[in-house]
């Protein structure tokens, strides 16, 4: 915008013009909760946000840009911004960020899957019935019957659902 601005004393008067540069913000990136799997290990590169130039930090304000190979850590919020041409960053959008111990819900942790803990063959962290009876140490969440006898394999293997295999029920 351009403001006319005049001096009057009287008698004489000097005007001029000043131009007003009045850069407007890029608006706050859109971003949702997400959720990601320890067996994939997630990092910033993986968080998705709709936006320009986007920026990942830790804080809500401050702090420099995260590098995108930073693992991500359950239960934490992230803040994403965006910078326009004029390099002019929006203010941050919280997110927050879920990462599970046992993508599947076989009871058994990705990492144990990945790396059994008895020398076992490894088992698929992404397929809730490829697992070890032994291994689960977490609840079972998965509602599925793998064996096809009509009872799905939490009620068999962990009727109390709190991780312990040793309340087994009898076939």
């Amino acid at each position: 915008a351009t403001l006319r601005w005049t001096v009057n004393n009287g008698t004489c008067s000097a005007s001029d013009d000043v131009v007003i540069t009045n850069d407007v913000l890029p608006l706050a990136p859109i971003a949702n909760a997400q959720t990601f799997c320890t067996g994939n290990n997630p990092t910033v590169a993986d968080l998705v946000a709709t936006g320009t130039n986007l920026q990942w930090y830790a804080n809500a304000t401050g702090g420099s840009p995260l590098v995108s190979t930073v693992g991500l850590i359950d239960a934490t919020t992230y803040y994403v911004s965006q910078t326009d041409v004029n390099t002019c960053e929006s203010t941050r959008t919280a997110v927050a960020v879920t990462v599970l111990s046992d993508c599947d819900g076989d009871g058994v942790t990705d990492l144990d899957e990945l790396n059994p803990p008895d020398g076992e063959p490894t088992t698929d962290f992404n397929n809730a019935c490829d697992y070890v009876v032994a291994d689960v140490s977490v609840p079972i969440t998965a509602v599925q019957d793998c064996d096809g006898d009509g009872v799905i394999d939490r009620d068999e293997i962990d009727p109390n659902n709190d991780g312990n295999t040793g309340d087994q029920a009898s076939d």
